[in-house]
């Protein structure tokens, strides 16, 4: 009985230690998570983004959450890459429902700020003798 349990606590032991391991994608992510905020190495971060999800295809957990971070990198340097893989996470990765709910959203505002922009119109306020195409001067003045 004595031998048994001790091998027994011998073998949860070991269990434990093992569970408390991180497993490797985890520390990647982590590591260009780091990359992205406090280095703020965008562009380096999205290297290690994409090697994420080639790497762990099949962790879709792990994958979806380095896409968003990687459309993060994107959008803030302002690259339509970033509509690209929200888009993509929709269309592959739409069964994690916090990185696609997080696509959704950022998605949306992508959109949002094009119709924006594409409503934006120039519109010709002052007519009359004197005025040039030049808006900021009038012909006479300098």
């Amino acid at each position: 009985r004595m031998v048994t349990a001790f091998v027994m606590t011998v073998v949860l032991l070991a269990g434990g230690v093992i569970a408390q391991q991180k497993r490797p994608q985890d520390v990647e992510l982590q590591a260009a998570i780091r990359t992205e905020t406090v280095d703020g190495d965008l562009n380096g971060a999205i290297k290690q983004y994409g090697a994420i999800v080639s790497t762990y295809k099949a962790d879709r957990g792990v994958s979806a959450t380095a896409l968003v971070h990687m459309a993060a990198c994107y959008q803030k340097l302002g690259d339509t890459q970033a509509h690209k893989i929200y888009e993509r996470l929709l269309s592959e990765f739409g069964d994690q429902k916090e990185a696609a709910a997080e696509a959704r959203t950022r998605l949306a505002a992508l959109q949002s700020l094009a119709a924006f922009q594409t409503k934006q119109a120039v519109r010709q306020i002052w007519t009359g003798e004197g005025v040039t195409s030049d808006a900021f001067s009038v012909a006479g003045t300098s």
